[in-house]
């Protein structure tokens, strides 16, 4: 299996922060998500990171590992894909899972974040190796 790639595929969407309250409701007043300050009065407004940020920060802490060369890690943009082609990707949005949702090998594995200590241990499980180190 040392020729073996696993495919770690982000779906997310591509945009720069969003201002929301802390329930999930768009939060109109906002004039930027620097700060929750910025939010017109609304106290319980803060900003989501950006989901393309928290893939790039994937890339990063994969390529410090011993996984290097050994995971092809994509971005996929839900509002350019036709979702229908990615049956794994369709049952998850049925759950009403949240974005950012994580697939490894076509099987969704997390969603609402990305766990970069948690993806790597599910990477190492699909490589079949028993040794698991931290980074």
């Amino acid at each position: 299996m040392d020729n073996e790639v696993v495919l770690i595929e982000v779906f997310g969407l591509n945009r720069e922060r969003e201002c929301v309250h802390e329930n999930g409701d768009s939060c109109s007043g906002c004039s930027g998500c620097g700060s929750s300050s910025s939010c017109s009065g609304h106290s319980d407004c803060e900003g989501n990171k950006n989901m393309f940020l928290m893939y790039k920060e994937l890339i990063e802490y994969i390529k410090n590992t011993d996984l290097a060369n050994k995971v092809e890690i994509e971005f996929i943009d839900t509002d350019k894909i036709d979702i229908d082609k990615y049956d794994y990707l369709q049952e998850a949005f049925k759950k009403k899972f949240m974005l950012p949702i994580v697939a490894i090998n076509e099987t969704v594995k997390f969603y609402g974040g990305v766990p970069s200590r948690l993806i790597y241990r599910e990477v190492k499980k699909e490589l079949n190796n028993s040794e698991v180190v931290e980074y």
